[in-house]
């Protein structure tokens, strides 16, 4: 229930007021209580016919997917072509990657087999020359060691040499898998774009067609509507007629709201000159009596 403030008692000003004798004595602002009258009576009106719609909605009610519903058709339409979109380049992708992972590993194996070579071939260089030094006697002479060293040297520079050609060939391939997978998550974001668009687009077309078989519906089942929505308002008006005979007093809603109007009015009034009031109640008998039905003898004997 709401409840409203009591006006404060206007006071004049003496000053302000030209002396004509007698003071020109105030009057109820009329206007502003009807108006807010009008308003609190509507809210039960609305609530009413809104009850009313809900009724008749499920009496003529056909039944139409929710955009929720719309939402996972459209999903389920593009899934299959997207996903078998981008199957495929997975495949095609990892295919592609794996035979280049494969060309490293053969590399990789070349590059052993090579060092192998390259390490045999120079350890038998190695061991000849460590011979034909023996023969001579000159195994511990500073030639024999320039020699080792020299031929060392030479084993490194190839070693290197070798392991650089092969790294070069091994970041070639490593180049390729990764413009491979740069273009394969390109082309997943391109995907999931379009995807998206296209979705909006059929979400946006099923949307359409969902409206327009409702309007179709509605307007074949206007009458059943309209009678239905008619039935509501009627039998709500005798449940509470009848309660309102038996009881003298409103019921549910109705009542807390024909409650408001009467507490409402109370507070507008409360303050006022009560010859002011009189005057008032008088000259709106009748519209008093509308609002508050009921309520308004028990209105007359509490503010008259």
């Amino acid at each position: 229930m709401i409840t409203y403030p009591v006006p404060r008692p206007y006071r004049e000003r003496d000053d302000l007021i030209p002396d004509l004798g007698e003071k020109t004595p105030k009057k109820i602002k009329e206007e502003a209580i009807f108006r807010n009258l009008d308003s609190i009576t509507k809210k039960y009106a609305d609530s009413l016919s809104e009850k009313a719609n809900a009724y008749a909605d499920s009496i003529a009610n056909g039944e139409f997917d929710s955009d929720d519903e719309l939402l996972d058709k459209a999903k389920e339409s593009l899934d299959e072509l997207y996903n078998s979109k981008k199957e495929k380049i997975r495949n095609k992708t990892e295919t592609s990657v794996d035979s280049l992972e494969e060309e490293i590993g053969d590399y990789q194996n070349d590059r052993a087999r090579a060092q192998n070579k390259l390490t045999s071939r120079y350890e038998k260089a190695a061991e000849r020359e460590k011979e034909d030094f023996a023969k001579k006697g000159i195994s511990h002479s500073s030639i024999a060691n320039l020699s080792a060293k020299a031929l060392s040297s030479d084993y490194q520079k190839a070693s290197k040499e070798l392991d650089a050609g092969y790294d070069r060939k091994v970041q070639a391939i490593e180049a390729k898998i990764n413009k491979l997978n740069a273009a394969y998550t390109d082309a997943m974001k391109n995907y999931e774009i379009s995807y998206a668009i296209e979705l909006e687009d059929k979400l946006d077309s099923l949307k359409k067609k969902r409206d327009q078989l409702v309007k179709t519906y509605e307007k074949e089942h206007q009458s059943e509507r309209e009678k239905a929505y008619d039935l509501y308002l009627a039998e709500e008006a005798k449940r509470n007629r009848d309660y309102e005979i038996a009881n003298g007093d409103y019921l549910d809603e109705k009542k807390e709201n024909y409650q408001e109007r009467y507490d409402y009015l109370v507070g507008a009034l409360a303050g006022e000159k009560a010859s002011l009031v009189k005057q008032f109640v008088k000259d709106n008998e009748d519209k008093l009596k509308e609002y508050l039905g009921l309520y308004y003898d028990r209105f007359k004997e509490e503010v008259v």
